[in-house]
């Protein structure tokens, strides 16, 4: 099926800006308080709504070459989760990921996240030990029992382990990739990359200045509400372009909006003055599993 041509043809949806971890360096830990990097993570918490759902699958279908799934929060909490998933996989001709913490994945999830191209699991540590100052009352066991049990499922969808490196966890790495590539296939892997501000929300010793990558990627955030962002660090939609109920994704683009953000984004004004690391791609590595298929 031909596609018209996107300005934005990646497309990310928010089915939730919930989470049920608190992680020490996301967002999410400093929620409506003081933050280390000064920008805030503030706006309302909620859950995709059918009508949103159905609005952003309309311009996927039309416009997207990508989608991924949990821009800032858990995925996996939203009670229509495996709804959504199946419906996002079906009638198709964009590459569809999800990303997730893996900690309430459940059997009965699988045949719609086999739906997925490719699946991006966060894991920031080998040990308990290291996860619990990294994300404190979490639940480092059982998302090791749910990514080996997510593994023994047979044709699923390519799957990568995140670790986003930190000053808390770096001496680490070594001994993550040590332990998990030998248990993933090749067509599997573990991706490292570094630890980001999310717009200058958070900071970390081992975050560094980088060169922004927002223009070139040509994405679009979907939230929740249906509010709209060209950033994927936005975590408070403060760069709203426009809302995908009052609009489709080409009408969003060719706004004077959409084009005033930009301009801040390309001249680092407004919020992006605190973003000094943006997406930190530049460490960003990919690890291929060691196990081969007998």
């Amino acid at each position: 099926m031909h596609k018209p041509k996107s300005p934005t043809p990646r497309l990310a949806i928010e089915f939730t800006n919930e989470c049920n971890f608190r992680c020490t360096l996301c967002p999410q830990s400093t929620y409506r308080k003081p933050s280390p990097g000064g920008n805030r993570f503030d706006r309302d918490k909620g859950y995709l709504s059918d009508e949103v759902f159905d609005a952003f699958l309309v311009n996927a279908r039309k416009y997207a070459k990508r989608v991924t799934v949990g821009f800032f929060g858990e995925p996996m909490l939203h009670p229509k989760f495996s709804e959504y998933m199946t419906k996002l996989a079906e009638s198709r001709s964009y590459k569809l990921t999800l990303f997730s913490n893996w900690a309430l994945f459940a059997d009965e999830m699988v045949p719609a996240i086999k739906g997925c191209d490719e699946v991006r699991i966060s894991l920031d540590a080998s040990n308990n030990e290291l996860f619990q100052t990294l994300c404190p009352s979490s639940e480092y066991y059982t998302i090791v029992g749910n990514i080996q049990q997510w593994l023994r499922v047979r044709n699923r969808p390519h799957t990568y382990l995140v670790f986003v490196t930190s000053s808390i966890n770096q001496h680490d790495k070594g001994t993550f990739l040590r332990a998990w590539l030998p248990k993933l296939p090749k067509r599997d892997g573990v991706i490292t990359k570094a630890a980001i501000s999310y717009g200058g929300v958070m900071k970390d010793d081992y975050m560094y200045a980088n060169t922004c990558n927002i223009l070139q990627k040509r994405r679009m955030v979907v939230a929740w509400n249906g509010d709209c962002s060209p950033c994927n660090l936005d975590v408070n939609i403060d760069m709203n372009v426009g809302n995908v109920l009052r609009g489709g994704m080409a009408e969003i683009a060719a706004s004077e909006r959409y084009a005033s953000q930009l301009i801040s984004i390309r001249h680092r004004s407004g919020i992006c003055v605190g973003c000094f690391d943006s997406n930190n791609h530049r460490e960003t590595v990919f690890h291929s599993g060691e196990l081969s298929y007998a």
